[in-house]
């Protein structure tokens, strides 16, 4: 595995995230936090910063968090984040998908701007794990870049992706060096999506999805799990 190196990042890592995109970021990776279950165990693989922590503890105070973050320095700011009582339900664990504790399953899964850092053959099978780890009828909240090719945003958006892929392959070492096709990989899964939304002129896309045991029987797009 290629060795990340987000710790020199992690202090400017926010700072040029809105320089880019405004609030845009943070409000994908917001968007689909109202189909939380209550009482939820969630887990934040390549969590970051934490931006989502507080909201997610706030919204529901028997919510535990396992936080999966590979930088030890993106990890410490999560915490600042958090009040002391917030702490107390959060698991912090760094490393990647090896470290999980072995058979412990979910109800949510969140990857926000993580599955873009992944070559093909290694990203499918990551989501084969997470998948699996999810429980029956579970949620994965999917928020990340996506090129919408042949449209008129088509040119400064493959020019940006270009642009960042670069950056954080000198950066951080970053293991990818194009964005996935993540609608392939999704599509073979057993997952029904729920929730669609698009930000910053459909370059960054907010997916909630639900496991499902057989989707020929899905019966349409509603969520099921209590908003907020």
């Amino acid at each position: 595995m290629i060795k990340n190196r987000y710790d020199r990042l992690a202090p400017y890592y926010d700072f040029l995230a809105r320089i880019i995109f405004g609030k845009s970021l943070l409000q994908a990776k917001s968007h689909c936090l109202d189909f939380l279950p209550q009482g939820a165990k969630i887990l934040l693989i390549g969590g970051g910063t934490g931006q989502i922590l507080p909201a997610i503890l706030e919204g529901d105070r028997q919510a535990h968090v396992v936080y999966l973050e590979k930088s030890s320095k993106m990890m410490a700011f999560a915490r600042r984040r958090l009040e002391q009582s917030m702490i107390r339900r959060v698991s912090f664990i760094e490393g990647d998908e090896s470290k999980l504790p072995a058979v412990e399953k979910f109800d949510v899964v969140i990857t926000n701007f993580f599955l873009d850092q992944f070559m093909e053959d290694r990203l499918g099978v990551l989501i084969n794990l997470l998948f699996d780890r999810l429980n029956t009828t579970g949620l994965w909240l999917f928020t990340d870049f996506q090129l919408q090719k042949g449209q008129a945003h088509y040119w400064w958006q493959n020019l940006l992706v270009k642009i960042m892929f670069t950056f954080f392959k000198i950066t951080t070492n970053l293991e990818a060096n194009r964005l996935p096709e993540f609608d392939h990989f999704f599509q073979d899964q057993n997952l029904q999506l729920v929730e669609e939304k698009y930000f910053f002129k459909k370059l960054i896309v907010s997916r909630a999805y639900r496991k499902s045991i057989d989707t020929s029987t899905a019966k349409g797009p509603e969520p099921i799990f209590k908003t907020v």
